[in-house]
């Protein structure tokens, strides 16, 4: 397993590879996520689409307020920085910060986009958007996004995909 530094210099290189990626032409709605030009590795198309389910299972535990659920998406000793605020680490202190969230607000609705995915072994760094709404009590639903970030997903011995390190830019 990378140590800490490591894991950050492979973020970086993943992130950097997936950019490069991403700077090509749009494809076109016709060439669809299974064109020959996307699918260029099966494996990380395997990844990409574990990591589209991840999200929408964790965006519909989201809506139903269940905190716990929404963060399953995270591993136990993942980390989570949003620009500007503390950094967050491990489990508790992930299911904490929903908790919070979920306290604050409701999510009324919810997306992610993943732009990109490259795959190194066992980790997968993703480059994505999230978009939503979510509402505070008392006050008028907000809609949110696309707000950046970046995922770097590691597959655990079970073989699930889950986020190890993500950085937010909102």
């Amino acid at each position: 397993m990378p140590s800490s530094r490591q894991h950050v210099s492979l973020f970086l290189i993943g992130s950097l590879a997936v950019s490069a990626a991403c700077a090509g032409p749009e494809p076109t709605p016709s060439e669809g996520p299974q064109s020959p030009a996307l699918a260029v590795d099966p494996a990380a198309d395997s990844a990409r689409a574990a990591i589209i389910t991840s999200w929408a299972t964790h965006v519909e535990a989201g809506k139903r307020g269940d905190a716990k659920a929404a963060m399953a998406v995270f591993d136990d000793d993942a980390t989570y920085i949003e620009v500007g605020a503390s950094q967050v680490h491990g489990r508790e202190a992930l299911d904490s910060l929903e908790a919070a969230n979920f306290r604050a607000i409701r999510l009324l609705d919810g997306s992610h986009r993943v732009v990109a995915v490259t795959l190194v072994g066992n980790y997968a760094y993703e480059v994505g958007e999230a978009s939503g709404s979510s509402q505070a009590p008392g006050q008028a639903p907000v809609t949110y996004g696309p707000v950046p970030y970046m995922a770097s997903w590691r597959r655990g011995a079970d073989q699930q995909w889950r986020v190890h390190f993500m950085v937010v830019s909102p």
